[in-house]
């Protein structure tokens, strides 16, 4: 939670710059951001399978199981930026479609263009993150994300406006910046990678070479790992048609939206360190056929979501004005201050509902329900939220209220959606759900040299 509520305090410090910058970047970052990670988060969402795998297998046999699964998460996490470099370049194209300005999509492109190497760099990170997080070493997760952030604070500043001799780059510098952290969390974990995870890594990229039965294995856990990789895309994609529905409503409607975006990061990303604990804690619990922990594991990192969400509403609440103040948004107009600082009062419904569906899904990975999770995000947020959005777009005004409505009606389906996640748990527990045959056969400690 630590480190996610670090990698926070990096975005806010990103998109203040950006705010700061100029009115075309802050409107160029929302649609930035969320094109590249729907492209980003695919890849690494698929990395995201060794968090549930690891655990288990550690809590099954040990720390050597845990090291040959780690060895082929990272052989995934290879396959993984391959895919990347071949998908992104096609978001450039598609920003042409949306029907903004000329200034803002060209901003758009520039932010993407560097997306490919951060994003790499990130999908390695989100690998070895799984990996250390499923033995238990989350301080060096934190420690790790500290690195990151007190590289990408500073120089996303002295990038952007070219302070103390840097070039002044802009929106390019923001992009600069988070690969520069990114990097910095990857030398971490590379120097605390213990050589036998090296030697598993590279024996299982060197398999898939070839065509022998482990090749076979990384691509089975490849293709087990791509639903959490559809999840966190279509996710990703749904909420980049959300900010194309805000632009239709008005570019005073899409900057302040992308400001409300930011403080909304306050309230979820730390959230998203519980639901990876609560992933790890339930996997290991499975491993060890202890499901009366199950519940307790459920109530706890809700009512630790719950407390944190709780905290930060008081804070936005108590100093909306204030906070809004600190990203220049006075500067670009009233209207725009003011439309924040009303939509500011409905971050904390998204926020609850957020810490439900995210907590309840990351909990049915340890269940193998990937695919149910998938299946169930693509209802809610196609059937459902995007079309909502549109549909207030089209009918209503900012005047009327329509950026407010959006946010409410998202903030809906994704309590909707965190129910049926928490209904399908429990149906798990009930029936003992953990299908056996979609993992190898415990790994035996004689088996890893």
């Amino acid at each position: 939670m630590l480190a996610m509520s670090g990698r926070t305090l990096m975005m806010i410090v990103d998109r203040l710059c950006l705010a700061a910058y100029s009115e075309q970047t802050l409107t160029a970052s929302g649609p930035a951001v969320f094109m590249g990670m729907s492209a980003i988060s695919f890849f690494s969402g698929v990395t995201q399978i060794g968090r549930s795998v690891i655990a288990e297998a550690y809590a099954r046999s040990g720390i050597e199981a845990a090291h040959k699964m780690g060895g082929r998460l990272f052989a995934i996490a290879i396959l993984c930026v391959l895919g990347l470099i071949l998908t992104l370049p096609l978001l450039m194209n598609i920003s042409q479609l949306s029907g903004r300005p000329d200034e803002v999509v060209a901003l758009e492109n520039v932010y993407l263009s560097w997306a490919m190497l951060f994003g790499s760099i990130m999908i390695l990170d989100s690998a070895a993150s799984c990996y250390f997080g499923a033995i238990g070493n989350t301080r060096l997760i934190f420690k790790a994300s500290l690195a990151g952030q007190l590289v990408a604070m500073p120089m996303t500043y002295l990038l952007v406006f070219g302070a103390y001799g840097f070039p002044e780059l802009g929106m390019a510098g923001s992009a600069i910046g988070t690969v520069l952290g990114s990097l910095a969390v990857l030398i971490v974990y590379l120097r605390k990678t213990p050589r036998a995870l090296r030697v598993a890594a590279w024996s299982e990229a060197r398999a898939l070479l070839s065509k022998s039965r482990r090749a076979l294995d990384v691509l089975a856990l490849f293709k087990r790992g791509m639903p959490l990789g559809a999840h966190d895309s279509t996710d990703e994609i749904g909420n980049t048609a959300i900010i194309w529905a805000v632009a239709i409503v008005g570019t005073t409607a899409l900057a302040a939206n992308n400001f409300n975006v930011i403080l909304n990061y306050i309230g979820i990303v730390p959230v998203v360190g519980i639901a990876n604990g609560a992933t790890i804690l339930s996997s290991q619990a499975i491993g060890r056929n202890q499901y009366d922990r199950i519940p307790k594991i459920i109530s706890a990192s809700l009512f630790v979501a719950f407390s944190y969400v709780a905290i930060v509403t008081v804070i936005l609440q108590s100093f909306d004005r204030e906070i809004t103040s600190l990203f220049s948004l006075g500067s670009y107009g009233q209207d725009i201050f003011e439309l924040s600082v009303s939509v500011t009062s409905h971050i904390w419904y998204y926020a609850v509902a957020f810490a439900v569906s995210f907590i309840a899904s990351g909990m049915l990975q340890s269940f193998h329900q990937n695919t149910f999770v998938f299946k169930t995000r693509i209802l809610t947020m196609w059937f459902g939220s995007v079309p909502a959005s549109y549909l207030i777009a089209y009918n209503w005004s900012i005047e009327e209220g329509a950026l407010q409505l959006i946010w409410i009606s998202l903030s809906t389906f994704e309590l909707a959606l965190g129910l049926l996640f928490t209904a399908k748990i429990f149906s798990c527990l009930r029936d003992r759900n953990v299908p056996g045959e979609l993992w190898e056969t415990p790994i035996k400690r004689t088996e890893v040299t």
